[in-house]
């Protein structure tokens, strides 16, 4: 018995880990008009002023906190 026999080569996947819980993807596909809105809201903190009030809401898992991450990603590298 060999290590061969443990390998599991399955067509049906291009990539696998986005099935795992620690998968995060670099883009979030059609979800440009939101993620636009939510970097609107954040503006006023390059000049200094308080930003205006956000409210995201939707079931776990659609990707809430990868968004927030992702703008607050492109704030810190502006």
């Amino acid at each position: 018995m060999g290590l061969e026999e443990f390998t599991f080569d399955d067509p049906s996947f291009e990539n696998e880990d986005v099935l795992r819980d620690h998968y995060r993807p670099d883009d979030l596909i059609e979800r440009d008009r939101e993620l636009e809105e939510y970097q609107a809201a954040l503006k006023p903190v390059i000049k200094g002023s308080r930003p205006r009030n956000i409210f995201l809401y939707g079931q776990t898992g659609v990707g809430k906190t990868l968004a927030t991450n992702m703008v607050l990603n492109r704030l810190q590298t502006d």
